[in-house]
């Protein structure tokens, strides 16, 4: 069979902004859900600037698909939801088109997610799942696709194979009728892990957002789960012990042992910016010594239209950043034309031709996840593979031998009762906000939020008791307040 993409020019675009007031069908791609909160005050600010003198609808969407393409960078694991997203700026393909899809609706223009497969020439041509929007163009047209995550602001090539479409990239149900990781063998018996493989194995906590990655071993080889929504297979390890992903070139996973031979982290290596060399004249230093010659000059990130300016300053390489104003010098790492800034840890790479010329320069950003999972991580999975009473008990047994972070559990906790409650799984979320109170008894906050889980499950009597607690330990909780005093006045006499 063949795949053609559909091209749509702007032809008989809806005016804007649109009015589907009429169309009852188009009411649930206009309000926001959970992970596109299109009525955030700061998304509805940025999308009325953005589209701030749009002649037409397409007008509008194309400038917020390119705002979004340009401004938030690939990384892995990604922001979430559309707000979280907007303020790290950063995110996979469900990040990118859950922040496009909010931005749409807060301009009154009905959109949704597609979710299915996009071809990748990696790892010998494979399909990849993705994530991208679908936007709606009248009655005439209909809906539209968009990629902004790799920058088709107004289409989706062919290479796109939609399995379905979502909100909130967050599917109920789903039966696995085979799989395979990239290469393996699906009817490969995995008769256990491989020694090489024994000490890399598990979870990794990224303790700047809590995130946990867990790396997982599958048909002869290894693949790190990215919080749940994909698992990335990784080849073999180069010379310098880099495991690249099988469908991306872009991100890299190494795990360094200490002096006893155990690996304690993973360094995740992300290329977040390809830079091309311009050709123009340039001024370079007498001092600078002709091996180092042909990097000096102007690079630029076409995306964004920063231009990064290599130098010789001071008897070193160094860098001309945009909006930094002196020169930031340069440290050569152990990989051949790789130099890092000390400031910001990001990467140059700088790639010379076999002739010796420099055509462009790649910026990389590294993280270091130590292993080891939060508390909240090991009940979530504990609920999905064993039920809720076997995770509470596995909780209180690690509590209780005081095997959890003592500083870092309570607000991991409260987090995924939060996640519960947002995705009505009522009885994990007041499973976990018990875990809580118990475990933290002198918080006021932990009374708070399971005084919410209670007063939504409709347990209002023991919602009263929560709230007139965290009152108690805490006289200035105005939220508590409000909820206590509404219970109250709804309580019979």
């Amino acid at each position: 069979f063949e795949i053609e993409p559909l091209w749509y020019d702007g032809t008989d675009a809806p005016t804007f902004p649109p009015n589907y007031n009429d169309d009852e069908s188009l009411n649930k791609y206009l309000e926001p859900e959970i992970f596109i909160e299109s009525d955030d005050p700061e998304i509805i600010a940025l999308a009325e600037e953005i589209t701030n003198g749009a002649k037409d609808s397409w007008e509008a969407a194309v400038r917020l698909s390119e705002w979004v393409g340009k401004e938030i960078r690939g990384a892995i694991p990604g922001g979430t939801t559309a707000i979280n997203t907007l303020h790290t700026r950063q995110g996979e393909c469900g990040s990118h088109s859950r922040l496009l899809t909010a931005f749409y609706r807060a301009a009154g223009i009905p959109s949704r997610l597609s979710i299915g497969c996009m071809y990748s020439t990696w790892y010998g041509g494979s399909f990849g799942q993705h994530a991208w929007t679908e936007v709606y163009m009248g009655e005439n047209i209909g809906w539209v696709a968009i990629d902004a995550t790799i920058q088709e602001y107004d289409y989706v090539d062919a290479g796109h194979i939609k399995l379905g479409i979502g909100a909130t990239f967050q599917p109920e149900n789903m039966e696995i009728l085979e799989y395979r990781i990239a290469g393996g063998d699906t009817t490969a018996e995995i008769s256990g892990i491989p020694p090489e493989y024994e000490n890399i194995i598990g979870p990794y906590t990224n303790f700047a957002n809590r995130n946990v990655l867990e790396v997982q071993y599958a048909d002869g080889g290894i693949g790190v789960d990215i919080m749940g929504r994909i698992v990335l297979a990784l080849n073999d390890p180069d010379e310098m012990g880099r495991r690249y992903a099988k469908l991306s070139a872009d991100v890299c996973f190494s795990f360094p042992e200490d002096d006893n031979g155990q690996v304690d982290e993973m360094i995740i290596g992300e290329r977040v910016y390809a830079m091309k060399k311009l050709n123009e004249e340039f001024v370079i230093d007498e001092e600078t010594p002709d091996e180092f010659k042909a990097y000096m000059g102007p690079y630029v990130i076409m995306q964004i239209q920063k231009t990064f300016t290599v130098i010789w300053d001071q008897g070193g390489l160094a860098m001309l950043i945009p909006d930094v104003e002196d020169p930031r010098p340069l440290e050569k790492t152990d990989i051949e034309g790789r130099w890092r800034d000390p400031v910001d840890k990001k990467e140059y790479n700088l790639k010379k031709n076999d002739d010796g010329s420099v055509s462009g320069m790649d910026i990389y950003v590294t993280s270091a996840l130590a292993k080891g999972a939060t508390s909240a991580w090991i009940v979530d999975q504990a609920i999905k593979s064993e039920g809720i009473e076997a995770a509470e008990k596995k909780f209180k047994e690690l509590w209780d031998n005081r095997a959890l972070d003592l500083e870092y559990t309570e607000g991991d906790l409260n987090n995924l009762g939060h996640k519960y409650l947002g995705e009505e799984k009522m009885e994990e979320a007041l499973m976990v906000f018990k875990l809580n109170v118990d475990a933290f008894p002198q918080s006021w906050n932990v009374y708070d939020s399971y005084g919410d889980a209670l007063m939504k499950s409709g347990d209002n009597d023991e919602a009263i008791i929560n709230y007139q607690k965290s009152i108690e330990l805490n006289p200035d909780n105005e939220h508590a307040k409000e909820m206590l005093e509404e219970l109250l006045s709804e309580k019979p006499e």
